[in-house]
């Protein structure tokens, strides 16, 4: 591939029994310990989950993407965003590794993690949906594109008006039935295709952790995502399923929505086969075919030994 790993870094023993580390997928401990090696003195490398899985997991057929966000949820690494570009900074970097003198005075090209630039972010994205409504328009500048507008379901198109226009009260529109200067009555906006599944994670968490759930930008986008991973009319049922799920990564981290996104396909083929594949359950599973296997090894040298004699 033309990659090679630049640095050479050190691994604990405690590593491989940390309890946190061994609830993730075997594919996300391997990631991670490949993010040492990408990553700068400071702990930092820029976070392309594309390039990162070609240079650490290249023989892997797995979703990067979804692993960093295993780490990222669990706390081992922080993904964020600095002057305009993506990072991943590996959180106890500074604790395990003893870069070499010169890697350190070279420093880290990428920006520290400070929340008020997660604030410019947001505002910035704001702008950039405001000066879409502006340019996104019919070539007579009348007619914005229906996605971009705010909802105006439940005005009264009169209420749109001036207050110092009343054209219900004016005797020429009355007279003449004109109705060329009333705006159109507002469409109603579908509602999203992940609103069911909202409402059925929202009830199914309510009634586990007594409250509800931290909703956001970033959650909602999650929820787009998962509804679209899963079949549309199974998503709601396979929500409720995740968040009555007993697997202990899930209950430490409190069912959150990124996880639910994460596993999307094995919760999915858990509800339909309806049985929860946790690691004590895979365990008794490997257990009984080991004790399968040892028999019919065991049944077929005896068998060999009889037609010995």
């Amino acid at each position: 591939m033309g990659y090679i790993m630049a640095r050479a870094r050190n691994i604990k023993p405690g590593f491989f029994v940390n309890d946190e580390l061994g609830d993730l997928p075997p594919l996300a401990r391997l990631l991670f310990i490949g993010l040492w090696t990408l990553a700068d003195a400071e702990g930092r490398l820029e976070d392309k989950p594309r390039k990162i899985k070609t240079q650490i997991l290249p023989y892997d057929n797995c979703d990067a993407g979804s692993l960093l966000n295993n780490l990222d949820l669990s706390g081992f690494i922080q993904r964020y965003t600095v002057q305009g570009q993506h990072v991943i900074q590996v959180v106890t970097f500074s604790e395990h590794q003893n870069p070499h003198k010169n890697e350190r005075e070279k420093g880290s090209k990428y920006g520290a993690y400070d929340e008020r630039d997660e604030e410019v972010e947001e505002i910035q994205e704001v702008t950039q949906q405001s000066r879409l409504i502006s340019i996104n328009r019919d070539k007579d500048g009348t007619n914005p594109d229906e996605s971009l507008l705010p909802i105006t379901s439940s005005l009264n198109p009169e209420s749109l008006l001036p207050d110092s226009l009343n054209l219900k009260d004016d005797p020429l529109n009355v007279a003449i039935g004109s109705t060329d200067q009333i705006p159109p009555k507002a469409k109603k906006k579908k509602p999203a295709q992940s609103a069911k599944t909202w409402e059925f994670y929202i009830r199914a968490y309510n009634a586990r952790y007594g409250i509800e759930p931290v909703r956001n930008a970033t959650v909602n986008g999650q929820m787009a995502n998962f509804v679209k991973r899963v079949p549309l009319e199974e998503a709601h049922f396979i929500a409720e399923h995740y968040v009555h799920h007993n697997n202990s990564f899930y209950v430490n981290k409190c069912h959150p929505v990124g996880l639910m996104l994460s596993d999307a396909e094995k919760l999915r083929t858990e509800w339909a086969t309806n049985r929860q594949m946790t690691r004590q359950t895979a365990h008794q599973v490997d257990q009984r075919q080991t004790a399968i296997n040892t028999a019919e090894q065991a049944q077929v040298l005896f068998d060999q030994a009889r037609a010995d004699k």
